[in-house]
């Protein structure tokens, strides 16, 4: 049995064309649940809850292909946790994990990464793509100037394909944003000598 709002069901339950398409995550949870109890089959009963009460019963196949991967993954993991090896990240899935891991630390002397070969690569190319965002948003600054000019205070535009262009006033209510502290990365350039 699960629970979900009906946005949420709407959003990660449903695809494009409004079929339901179950989260591969409750999946994997009914074919262990199933597994681990000796059940035949699995089944996910949805309850959605909004405006009204709807439930959605979806019929899990018990692949066991995917029963065997969840065993090998297991196995692994224990096999890390036992020679203290901790697992590769996944830098573009991992990102949040990392930063709450090793959050900054006034107490932790410097590092000497100076035989670091890879940290310079990836100065560089933070640099190289900072610049390219920086370049990317100057574009659309003079990509919108244009789009206004041509608007010329017209709140509505209607283009030949049918699209329609919108710049209208928005107001927003005043709120306050509570002190907070947080990480912040930086590069520092080396110091030239004085001469």
């Amino acid at each position: 049995m699960k629970t979900t709002s009906d946005l949420v069901f709407r959003k990660k339950w449903k695809d494009e064309a409004g079929a339901i398409n179950l989260p591969v995550w409750i999946a994997v949870q009914a074919i262990v649940e199933a597994r681990l109890t000796g059940a035949s089959w699995a089944c996910v009963a949805v309850l959605v809850v909004g405006h009204g009460l709807d439930i959605h019963v979806i019929d899990i196949p018990l692949h066991a292909g995917i029963w065997d991967r969840l065993v090998e993954e297991t196995a692994a993991f224990w096999e890390r946790v036992a020679t203290g090896e901790p697992p590769a990240a996944d830098y573009a899935r991992d990102g949040d994990t990392i930063a709450d891991l090793w959050p900054p630390d006034a107490d932790v002397e410097a590092l000497d990464l100076s035989a670091d070969n890879r940290m310079p690569a990836l100065l560089d190319e933070r640099a190289e793509i900072k610049e390219r965002v920086k370049a990317e948003e100057k574009r659309l600054d003079e990509i919108k100037a244009e789009i206004v000019e041509k608007l010329g205070g017209a709140t509505l535009a209607r283009l030949g394909d049918g699209r329609e262009v919108v710049r209208a006033i928005q107001r927003r209510a005043e709120f306050t944003v509570k002190a907070s502290s947080f990480p912040v990365l930086r590069i520092r350039q080396p110091r030239k000598a004085a001469t």
